[in-house]
C-alpha cells in the first residue's frame, strides 16, 4: 500500500497500550491489534473464561487502542482483529478496519439483528502526549503480562517457522 509519497508500515500488537504513545512517531499508519488472545493473557486473576461483549478485555484492549488514535489525531488505521465470536465483532462496529473469518462473516450474515456503530471518532482532540522514555516503555511493558508472555511466545514461534523454512529451502539447494 502507498500513502503518499512513502510506504505506509504497520504494527501489529496484541493488546498493549504502552506500545501507540511510541509507535505514532515511527511513522507507522496501519495499527492491527488482536481481540482474541487478550483475555487468554490479561493477567487477570479471575478464571472467567467468558465475557459479555462489552466487558471482553480484548474488546476493551481495542477500544482503548482506538480512542487513544482518535482523541491524539494520529492519522493511523486501527483493524481490530483474531476475533472468536460475533459479539467481539458487534462491540467493535465502527473501528476502521476489522479482518473477519468467513465462519463469523457468515454468522454475522444469518443474524437478523441491526448492526449499529459502536466506535466512531467523536472529533474531540486533546494534545498529544510527550514522548514516553525507554525506561518507562520498559516498565509499562514489563507491567503487562499479555505483553511479555504473548511477544516472547511470538518470537519463539516465529524462530522456530524460520529454522523450519531455511531446512526446507536447504533441502530445495
Amino acid at each position: 500500500m502507498v500513502h503518499t509519497s512513502a510506504m505506509a508500515t504497520g504494527v501489529a500488537i496484541i493488546g498493549m497500550m504502552n506500545n501507540p504513545r511510541r509507535k505514532p512517531r515511527s511513522g507507522n499508519f496501519w495499527w492491527n491489534t488482536t481481540a482474541a488472545n487478550v483475555p487468554n493473557t490479561s493477567g487477570s486473576s479471575t478464571d472467567k473464561k467468558v465475557y459479555a461483549p462489552a466487558e471482553d478485555p480484548g474488546v476493551q484492549s481495542v477500544r482503548r487502542i482506538y480512542d487513544w488514535f482518535k482523541l491524539h489525531g494520529y492519522p493511523t488505521i486501527v483493524m481490530g482483529a483474531s476475533f472468536r465470536n460475533i459479539g467481539q465483532i458487534q462491540a467493535l462496529a465502527g473501528c476502521d478496519r476489522l479482518t473477519i473469518s468467513p465462519d463469523l462473516l457468515q454468522k454475522l450474515e444469518e443474524t437478523q439483528d441491526d448492526l449499529p456503530r459502536v466506535l466512531s471518532d467523536n472529533g474531540k482532540r486533546e494534545e498529544r502526549q510527550s514522548r514516553i522514555s525507554e525506561a518507562a516503555f520498559r516498565w509499562g511493558h514489563n507491567e503487562n503480562a499479555m505483553a511479555t508472555d504473548k511477544l516472547a511466545e511470538g518470537i519463539r514461534k516465529f524462530a522456530v517457522d524460520q529454522r523450519k523454512l531455511e531446512e526446507l529451502l536447504g533441502a530445495k539447494l
